[in-house]
C-alpha cells in the first residue's frame, strides 16, 4: 500500500509539473501544403496557452514567411515543432533537418515585408544545434487586454470626477497640485522626449521599406501615391463636413492677411536647420525632413545600407521606449480626466455626441463610395463583394486594431478577392501604415472638439494646417499602443490648443477608433483590388465567385 501511494504521489507531482510546463510536439514533412497545418497548430497552441491574440497572428505570419524561405532552399525534409509553456511566457521552437541554413539572414529578402513584420511582429532567433537548424520564439502570456484596462480607468475617472462635488475644495486643490498634475505632466514630458524622433524614424524607415529605386519605379510608386492621395483627398472632404458643423470663432483676419498666413505656413514647413524642428517640436518640419531623407536613402540603395540599418534599429529602440512609457497611459488618463471633471462640469462628456455622429456619417459615406466605385470598376456585385470583407470589418470594429487583421487581410486578398499574392504581400503592410484617411478624420474631429471646448479662434490658415497636419500624422502614426495619444499631443501643440485637454481627446479617440478601424480595413481591401486591377494582378474569376467558407 505504501509503495502504491508513493507511485501515486510521483504521478501527481509529474502532473503538476506538466501543468506548469506544458510541452507539445509535432513532427511532419516540410512541404508547402503543411505550412498551413503548422500555422494552424501554432495558432491553437499559443491561443490556448493565453498568448495575446495580436501576438498569435503576428507569430503565424512570421512563421509562414520563414518556412516559405526554408522550403525555397529545397534542402530540408522534416520539421519538428515543440511548444513549451512557462510561467509568464511561451517558447516555440522549430527544428528542421538538412544543411546549415539561417532564413533570418537571407540576402535576397523581401525588405518591405521584413520591415513591417519587424515593427509589428515577433523576430525569431536561429542557431545550429545537434546537426539541425533551430528557430526559437519567445511569446509573453497576456495579462489583460489594454483596451479593458483603459476602459476601467476611464470609468473610474468618471466616477471619481462625478463625486468631485462632494469633496472639499481644499482636498481637490491639494490633489490636483501635488498629485494629479504631477503625474500627468510627467507622463507627457516622457512621451514628448521620444515622439518627435519616433515619427521621423517611422517615416524614414517606411520609405526605405519600399526596397530600392527599381522596385519603387516598377510598382511602389503607384501604390504609394494612391495611398497618400487617398488620405489627402478624403481629408479635404472630411474637413469640409466638419467645418460646416463646427461653429468655431473666426480670428477676424482679412482675406489678404489669411492668404499671407497660408503662404507663411507653407514656407515654414522648410526648416532653417536640421535640429530646430526637433527642439521646437515642429511636426510639419519633422515630417518634411523625414520624407526628404527617406527618398534620398531609397535612391542611394546599397550605398547607404549601414545608414538604413541604423535607422531601422534606432526606430526599434524608440518604439520600445515609447511602449515602456505608455505603460503609464492608464494612470495618465485617470489623473487628467479627473482634473478635467473636477474643474469642469462632468456633462462635458455628453458633448461627445457630435463628433461621434459626424464620424459615423463620414465613415458610412466613405464605405459606400468605395463599394460603389469598386463594384462598377471591377464589375462585381455588392452582394458578392461585401460578405467577403465582413470578417475583417468585424475584427477592426471589435478590437480597434489593424495589426490584428493583417493575417486575415492577406488571406482574403488572395483567396476571396483574387489579388496576386506577391502584390498583396507588398501592398497590405504598406497600406496598414499609409492608407489612413480614417485616422486623419479621427485627429480632425478630436482637435476641433477641443478647439470648440476651449473657444479657440481660428482662420482659414488654421483649417489648412489642420488638414495638412492630420493627413501627414495619420500616415506617420507610430505602431505602438500610445501612438494615437502622442499624435494628438502634437496636433494640440501645433494648433495652439491647451494641453490639459489631451485627456478629453484621448477619451473621445477611444470611442472613434473602433469605428474608424472597422471601416478602414474593408476600404483598404477595395483600394488594393482597384490598384491590382490597373496593374493586371487580379483574378476576376475568384473575385466574382461567391464567398466559400473553408
Amino acid at each position: 500500500m505504501s509503495e502504491q501511494e508513493t507511485k501515486e504521489t510521483k504521478a501527481t507531482k509529474k502532473t503538476k509539473k506538466t501543468k506548469k510546463k506544458e510541452k507539445m510536439m509535432l513532427t511532419l514533412d516540410l512541404t508547402a501544403q503543411n505550412i498551413d497545418v503548422i500555422s494552424d497548430t501554432i495558432g491553437t497552441w499559443t491561443t490556448n496557452a493565453g498568448a495575446p491574440s495580436k501576438d498569435v497572428l503576428r507569430l503565424r505570419l512570421t512563421v509562414e514567411e520563414i518556412l516559405g524561405k526554408v522550403i525555397a532552399n529545397d534542402t530540408h525534409k522534416t520539421i519538428t515543432i515543440s511548444f513549451l509553456k512557462l510561467p509568464g511566457k511561451c517558447i516555440l521552437r522549430l527544428r528542421y533537418d538538412g544543411d546549415r541554413y539561417d532564413p533570418t539572414e537571407q540576402e535576397e529578402r523581401d525588405e518591405v515585408s521584413e520591415l513591417i513584420l519587424s515593427n509589428i511582429g515577433i523576430v525569431p532567433s536561429w542557431r545550429w544545434r545537434g546537426d539541425k537548424n533551430e528557430l526559437s520564439y519567445s511569446i509573453p502570456i497576456k495579462k489583460g487586454r489594454p483596451e479593458f484596462i483603459l476602459l476601467i480607468c476611464l470609468l473610474a475617472a468618471i466616477l471619481v470626477g462625478g463625486l468631485g462635488r462632494f469633496i472639499p475644495e481644499s482636498v481637490k486643490t491639494f490633489s490636483i497640485d501635488y498629485v494629479l498634475d504631477f503625474l500627468s505632466n510627467g507622463f507627457l514630458n516622457l512621451l514628448n522626449t521620444f515622439i518627435g524622433i519616433l515619427i521621423f524614424l517611422t517615416v524614414v524607415t517606411g520609405i526605405c521599406g519600399i526596397g530600392n529605386a527599381a522596385a519603387f519605379e516598377k510598382i511602389g510608386k503607384r501604390v504609394l501615391l494612391r495611398y497618400i492621395l487617398g488620405t489627402f483627398v478624403f481629408g479635404v472632404l472630411s474637413i469640409l463636413v466638419i467645418w460646416c458643423f463646427s461653429p468655431l470663432g473666426n480670428s477676424g483676419a482679412g482675406g489678404e492677411s489669411q492668404a499671407h498666413a497660408i503662404l507663411q505656413m507653407l514656407f515654414d514647413i522648410i526648416p532653417s536647420n536640421l535640429f530646430r524642428p526637433f527642439l521646437e517640436g515642429n511636426t510639419l518640419q519633422i515630417i518634411f525632413l523625414a520624407i526628404l531623407i527617406g527618398i534620398v536613402l531609397l535612391l542611394l540603395g546599397s550605398k547607404v545600407e549601414a545608414v538604413r540599418n541604423f535607422a531601422m534599429q534606432a526606430q526599434h529602440v524608440c518604439t520600445q521606449c515609447v511602449s515602456i512609457v505608455c505603460v503609464l497611459l492608464p494612470i495618465y488618463i485617470f489623473c487628467s480626466l479627473v482634473v478635467q471633471l473636477w474643474t469642469n462640469e462632468p456633462a462635458i462628456l455628453l458633448d461627445f455626441w457630435k463628433p461621434l455622429v459626424i464620424c459615423t456619417g463620414l465613415s458610412v459615406v466613405f464605405l459606400l463610395f468605395y463599394t460603389l466605385l469598386t463594384c462598377i470598376k471591377l464589375k462585381v456585385s455588392p452582394k458578392v463583394l461585401l460578405p467577403k470583407l465582413i470578417p475583417d470589418f468585424l475584427i477592426g470594429l471589435s478590437t480597434g486594431s489593424t495589426s490584428l487583421a493583417l493575417s486575415t487581410m492577406i488571406d482574403i486578398n488572395k483567396n476571396q478577392l483574387g489579388i496576386d499574392e506577391s502584390y498583396s504581400g507588398f501592398a497590405t503592410p504598406l497600406g496598414v501604415l499609409l492608407h489612413n484617411e480614417s485616422y486623419s478624420m479621427l485627429y480632425m474631429l478630436c482637435t476641433v472638439f477641443l478647439a470648440e471646448h476651449y473657444g479657440v479662434e481660428v482662420n482659414l490658415a488654421w483649417w489648412i494646417t489642420l488638414w495638412l497636419l492630420s493627413s501627414l500624422i495619420a500616415m506617420a502614426t507610430p505602431p505602438v499602443p500610445g501612438g494615437t495619444i502622442s499624435c494628438l499631443s502634437i496636433m494640440m501643440l501645433q494648433l495652439h490648443i491647451p494641453t490639459e485637454g489631451l485627456a478629453l481627446a484621448v477619451t473621445l479617440s477611444m470611442f472613434l477608433d473602433f469605428l474608424c478601424t472597422g471601416v478602414r480595413i474593408p476600404i483598404l481591401h477595395m483600394t488594393m483590388a482597384l490598384q491590382a486591377n490597373r496593374l493586371g494582378l487580379i483574378d476576376h474569376e475568384i473575385l466574382r465567385k461567391k464567398t466559400n467558407n473553408k
